[in-house]
């Protein structure tokens, strides 16, 4: 019979391990239900903007894995300085990912701002026109959005490696909250369309985003995020010198293969940054 008793010298025990599991079980959650209620609100509008939103929804959650990978990679270098107790390398890290991930979440914005038609057209070529247009008017606005959202997933993660998995489920909440009423504004009051669900996606982010840069500052963490802006052309030399090669194998390889390789990728990139500013 299997046993779920821990062995007498675990670091962990049951309870905590559980204390730290169900917050992120009920943030997945909250996101699915956030997913639902988004295909409700825009089903409002007619078929041609649910069949346009649902496309440009396809390319977000492409990115959102993308900069996901990229954020877990990061955390990993982190939980392992914690778990030595080098708060100086700690603190590295956390910045390097912060670094790394935002610059990088801005790359992605820029390109798909500036090559947004052709995007579109590249990928779903073969749709009505009338969906098209739908999913350019929402890309528009969503395409910015990709910052915001790699600051969300940076800072979750650098939370749960502190041990703290509560306050990116309680980001999470926020977050829904605050779609879900600009949603309901937006699209129902305001009458803005397909425009209006991009621009809740878009301000609830760039809100809960913010807000978890600046709980990183707090000095009550584990580890605090004293001096984000500090030596930023260095980072963004190195994010643009390291972009081209990421998004190449992003692209070419499978859907697990390549989330692996984006986690591998902010991984190794943490580590060499930890490393030469060590020496």
């Amino acid at each position: 019979m299997l046993s779920l008793r821990l062995d007498s010298n675990a670091r962990f025990s049951n309870k905590q391990i559980l204390a730290f599991l169900l917050p992120i079980f009920f943030e997945q959650m909250m996101l699915a239900v956030l997913g639902i209620a988004d295909t409700f609100m825009v089903s409002f509008l007619g078929e041609s903007s649910v069949a346009g939103v649902a496309l440009v929804n396809r390319i977000d959650n492409f990115v959102k894995q993308f900069l996901l990978a990229l954020a877990q990679g990061g955390s990993v270098v982190m939980s392992q300085y914690i778990g030595a107790r080098d708060d100086e390398k700690s603190a590295l890290s956390l910045k390097n990912n912060i670094r790394i991930v935002i610059l990088i979440g801005v790359l992605i914005m820029t390109l798909m701002v500036a090559f947004r038609p052709l995007v579109l057209k590249f990928l779903f070529g073969g749709a009505e026109a009338d969906v098209l247009e739908i999913s350019n008017q929402c890309f528009s606005i969503t395409a910015f959005s990709y910052p915001f959202v790699a600051l969300y997933y940076a800072g979750s993660a650098s939370f749960r490696a502190m041990g703290e998995s509560k306050i990116p489920s309680a980001a999470s909440i926020v977050m829904m909250i605050v779609s879900l009423a600009l949603k309901y504004l937006f699209i129902l009051k305001l009458d803005l369309g397909v425009r209006g669900t991009a621009l809740s996606t878009l301000i609830s982010m760039a809100l809960v985003g913010g807000i978890l840069l600046v709980m990183l500052h707090s000095p009550h963490n584990k580890i605090s995020l004293r001096s984000y802006i500090h030596n930023l052309y260095e980072a963004s030399y190195f994010a643009f010198r390291c972009l081209p090669r990421s998004s190449a194998l992003y692209l070419w390889y499978p859907y697990d293969i390549h989330h692996r390789l984006c986690f591998l990728l902010s991984y190794k990139l943490c580590r060499c940054r930890c490393s030469s500013r060590n020496r």
